[in-house]
């Protein structure tokens, strides 16, 4: 039985447009280019979690923090959930730079210390915040949220000015943040991290709360993943997933149902804090261990077809079923060609 596979790579074009051709020429990536230029490829614009939203056919917004919690052990039957994880904030020029837990190297005993602060501190506000996994934090709140928040995905990198929660009581969970700013500034694990040259844990994040919840529905028959939010909506769902596999095998193909939807986003970090030659390194990587054997499996039968998707601003879809193998008038088309990015 042959497999239709979607593979979902964020950042596999490399997000500044004038380093793009740089990026990926010196590359020799011929089985990708050999993909891209066999199919159909059209812009696609959606974000990150906009893909998750309606790949799990998830309302908007999406209970992700309702969802996640349940995946990370929790019990969020009452109160209403956010997801709270910890950020580093940066001054760059008039405004505050954010960077994720992805180069915050975060211990439990560092969440745990921060998270007793925060539940004093807050107590009698009804917020009670939880870190079930260092970079994963919540809080639940006794009262209805009554705000929109944008997803952390969105935002790292960026100025978290455009950001800011929005809504009847935006204005509250605005000044909570500007309190937990204060807590941490000078709390002791701070001290310790910024004597050892790392970066403070010196702001939340607040975002994935919904009023209204909802099951999941699974893209595919079976889901592979590394990310923690992919595995816990595909558990919400009810359908097998697992962590990623080193490299496509022909086992790991024969184990496929009829559907498969692969979240691949080891370009992702990189890509994001302009790691230029780790975004290399990695890429050429995916080409050996993954879009080789793909076009492999694509042109022996083993597949039905791939749907390779970026998500992002500059991102795309390309469709290649096993009829395109046959477009033998069809060159290789180069990552760094890709015009409509």
């Amino acid at each position: 039985m042959a497999t239709a596979l979607t593979l979902l790579v964020p950042s596999l074009i490399w997000p500044n447009p004038d380093e793009r051709a740089a990026a990926s020429q010196s590359l020799a990536l011929p089985a990708l280019s050999w993909l891209l230029g066999r199919g159909r490829c059209v812009p696609f614009t959606t974000e990150t979690a906009s893909v998750l939203t309606h790949g799990f056919a998830l309302p908007q917004p999406a209970p992700f923090a309702l969802l996640s919690a349940k995946y990370d052990g929790l019990m969020p039957q009452q109160g209403h959930w956010l997801r709270a994880d910890p950020v580093h904030l940066q001054i760059e020029g008039d405004g505050l730079l954010l960077a994720d837990h992805r180069v915050l190297d975060i211990t439990q005993a560092e969440a745990d210390a921060l998270i007793a602060t925060l539940n004093a501190h807050f107590a009698a506000d009804g917020l009670v915040f939880y870190a079930p996994a260092p970079e994963r934090w919540y809080v639940c709140s006794a009262a209805p949220v009554a705000a929109e928040f944008a997803a952390l995905s969105a935002v790292v990198q960026h100025n978290i000015d455009d950001f800011l929660p929005q809504g009847e009581h935006a204005t509250l969970w605005r000044q909570r943040l500007n309190e937990i700013q204060m807590l941490l500034f000078s709390h002791p694990v701070n001290d310790a991290r910024e004597a050892a040259g790392l970066p403070t844990l010196n702001s939340l994040w607040w975002w994935g709360g919904a009023e209204k919840t909802a099951k999941p529905v699974a893209p595919a028959e079976t889901i592979w993943a590394d990310d923690a939010l992919v595995m816990a909506l595909a558990c919400a769902a009810g359908v097998p997933a697992d962590a990623l596999p080193e490299a496509v095998t022909p086992a790991w193909l024969a184990e496929q149902s009829k559907t498969a939807w692969v979240w691949l986003d080891a370009l992702d970090s990189p890509a994001t804090y302009h790691d230029g030659w780790v975004w290399q390194q990695r890429l050429a990587q995916l080409e050996t261990q993954w879009f080789a054997p793909l076009r492999q499996a694509l042109t022996q039968g083993q597949l039905q077809s791939i749907d390779l998707i970026v998500p992002g601003k500059t991102g795309m879809h390309c469709h290649i079923s096993r009829t395109h193998c046959w477009r033998f008038w069809r060159q290789p088309r180069a990552l760094s060609s890709l015009s409509f990015c």
